[in-house]
């Protein structure tokens, strides 16, 4: 598991607490989720990650995620960019999906679900992990540069 910032409560830190596994998903758990994507954010990620703009993306209707990227809550980001790493680091016959949802307001902490279609996820519950750590660092390290 990726160590906890020296500074968790920094606003520009995102940390996973923990992670769990449901029979076809893995959860993290984030802390640090008042953060949203800012415009500048949201341009430099989609620069080294194009394919983020064609996501889909049911948050609040229908639509793709380059459509809800400006204001998303971190978490959610972070939900799409490790969906993204997965499609890039497996078998692109596999089926990606994530959801995200608030564990705690209190200590703003959310749960980031991600699975597969696949007939043996747990073939991928150690990519997802990665993928789930990836991304937070990506994040992390983007927040520090536009910031």
């Amino acid at each position: 598991m990726p160590s906890m910032p020296k500074n968790p409560s920094a606003i520009n830190s995102l940390f996973i607490s923990s992670f769990s596994r449901t029979q076809n998903s893995v959860c993290a758990d984030i802390q640090g989720v008042q953060l949203t994507a800012s415009p500048a954010l949201a341009a430099a990620l989609l620069k080294i990650r194009p394919n983020l703009a064609h996501h889909a993306c049911k948050s609040a209707g229908t639509g793709n995620f380059k459509d809800r990227l400006v204001g998303a809550l971190l978490p959610h980001v972070v939900e799409h960019v490790a969906i993204d790493l997965l499609v890039e680091l497996t078998d692109a016959t596999q089926t990606f999906a994530g959801a995200t949802t608030w564990l705690d307001r209190e200590t703003n902490t959310m749960c980031v679900r991600v699975g597969c279609t696949s007939d043996e996820p747990s073939l991928y519950f150690e990519a997802t992990k990665k993928a789930l750590e990836q991304a937070v660092h990506l994040l992390n390290r983007l927040l520090s540069e536009v910031a």
